[in-house]
């Protein structure tokens, strides 16, 4: 049985989120699948909550030889709450999986840790222990020297069996904002690489998809045969998943060719950073279906971005975001600029040069999460680890800035309504927005739920 917990578990988020699958666990599953008679069960909590309690009677009833559960930082504890309840009911058989877990405390619960992206190590564990019919907590253990100290990679992304969704899954795994197409939206969610060549100084395993700083590509006709397995299934949007989808161009490049190359009819998104776009590969992405980019700007005032270490030369990122947002809009590309308010130190004057430089990109969406010293970040190396740390979009229990913690809130609430409430904002969005909300009012429903918590 394999689990994932939700990040809004034992958590009052009143900011959507999208949902992801859990790739370590869908290849897991595809893998065995694949392989073997296995019959697998997926309990992913962010698509079907459930509470500990209530994962362990599901988990009881299904009587698993292994339970398999990937967290992280934000959702360690809830997979913590369950092994506990699991093994009271007689089930003491657990792989735990994901990235920036303390290994010495996950020892005491957990026969076996992988760090990383576990997913082949898993697979072939389990079955060498379907083969010697021994799936116990012993066995489990010896195995633990083997992969203690250690951040498991996948090396060939190319060599594993894409996963399956079920219509169910294809129906929960979603975005969360609108998109520049009128019918009803079906995500498929692709991993076309591994890694990101960036040291970025908040970055965590809670918000990255994959593990490591060297990037490991899949072949662009791997990709797009996966796109186009999806598509088959129902699926009319694909978002790309890597943690930075343009950090080689040439990788880029080869997906949008072999996407026009076989003349796939699907619209795509992916997150990509400012200073890796060309208006060349822009213009070669929307030509191959491309509607959306992410691009986390973080901040506009030059201070902060170098406290970040999000990028070398602070004055030229700011110049990028004004141009990269003009080409994306010349393009017909619609651009999400993702923000960080309450880095440590920042002012509320610096918080207000990053509304301005936000005003001046004139972005389709924004998001807008707060600084979050998880334990496993550069910034935040060498502080204990919280056993329930504050998600990014939660608001922090104390504040590392400049700014106190009531004052953060009221100037989130106002970077999100000066976009939102400007008449040539509003008009523009219905005009490009208004008939996929028709199509997909949930999306509608949601947005303006965070509006009105303001």
């Amino acid at each position: 049985m394999l689990v994932r917990f939700s990040p809004r578990q034992g958590r009052k988020l009143t900011h959507p989120l999208g949902v992801m699958p859990p790739f370590t666990l869908k290849y897991v599953q595809a893998m065995l699948e694949k392989e073997g008679p296995f019959r697998v069960e997926l309990a992913d909590c962010s698509l079907y909550p459930l509470t500990p309690e209530g994962l362990a009677l599901k988990a009881a009833s299904f009587a698993p030889d292994c339970l398999v559960i990937q967290a992280d930082v934000l959702t360690y504890r809830p997979a913590r709450e369950f092994a506990e309840l699991a093994r009271a009911r007689g089930m003491g058989s657990f792989i735990l999986t994901g990235p920036g877990i303390d290994p010495s405390d996950a020892a005491e619960l957990f026969p076996l840790y992988i760090c990383g992206e576990g997913e082949v190590k898993i697979a072939e564990i389990i079955k060498e222990c379907s083969r010697a019919r021994d799936f116990s907590s012993k066995r489990l253990r010896s195995r633990a020297r083997e992969c203690a100290g250690k951040e498991f990679l996948v090396e060939d992304p190319d060599s594993l069996p894409f996963p399956s969704y079920s219509r169910r899954e294809i129906e929960g795994y979603s975005g969360i904002f609108p998109l520049r197409f009128n019918g009803r939206a079906r995500y498929g969610f692709v991993l076309s690489g591994r890694g990101c060549p960036h040291d970025c100084g908040f970055c965590s395993g809670a918000i990255r998809v994959s593990c490591g700083s060297r990037v490991r590509f899949r072949s662009p006709g791997n990709v797009v045969d996966e796109m186009a397995s999806l598509t088959g299934a129902g699926v009319n949007v694909i978002s790309f998943a890597d943690d930075d989808f343009s950090c080689s161009e040439r990788h880029a490049a080869g997906i949008c060719e072999e996407i026009l190359r076989r003349k796939l009819n699907v619209y795509w998104t992916a997150q990509a950073r400012l200073d890796e776009l060309s208006r060349e590969t822009l213009r070669l992405m929307k030509r191959s279906g491309c509607i959306l980019l992410r691009l986390g700007v973080e901040s506009g005032c030059e201070r902060v971005l170098k406290g970040l270490k999000k990028c070398a030369d602070p004055v030229e990122w700011k110049r990028l975001a004004g141009q990269v947002s003009g080409w994306l809009a010349h393009e017909g590309i619609a651009c999400d600029a993702m923000f960080m308010i309450g880095s440590p130190g920042e002012t509320g004057a610096e918080i207000e040069e990053t509304m301005r430089l936000c005003s001046f990109m004139k972005p389709d969406f924004i998001q807008v999460h707060y600084y979050a010293p998880y334990a496993d970040s550069r910034m935040s190396a060498g502080a204990a680890a919280s056993c329930r740390p504050p998600h990014h979009y939660a608001l922090p229990e104390r504040s590392l800035s400049a700014v106190d913690i009531p004052a953060l809130r009221r100037l989130r609430a106002f970077f999100y309504l000066r976009l939102c409430l400007d008449p040539f904002f509003i008009l523009r969005h219905l005009s490009r927005y208004g008939f996929f909300y028709l199509r997909n009012p949930r999306v509608l429903l949601r947005l303006s739920g965070m509006l009105l918590s303001f």
